[in-house]
């Protein structure tokens, strides 16, 4: 299973920062487990400084109400923003 993150800068689309994550945890496809995987990595690089990976200011999540909280829960965890 594959994620990714799109990234967009003063309005506009920024392809080049465009993100494809490998998801590790979960073959079977559930897609909870995998949002919780790649928003909990995507996140630490962000908190760790990495420059191609700043902490968004804004952060859409595509799914329903659980796929939000899940969200919520995870940028709790890391302890970040």
């Amino acid at each position: 299973m594959v994620a990714s993150i799109v990234v967009m800068e003063s309005g506009e689309m920024k392809k080049s920062e465009y993100k494809r994550f490998k998801v590790k945890c979960d073959p079977l496809g559930d897609d909870f487990l995998a949002m919780q995987e790649v928003l909990a990595r995507r996140l630490a690089r962000g908190a760790a400084g990495e420059k191609k990976w700043t902490l968004p200011d804004l952060l859409l999540v595509d799914g329903g109400k659980s796929h939000l909280k899940l969200a919520w829960i995870v940028k709790g965890n890391t302890g970040h923003w």
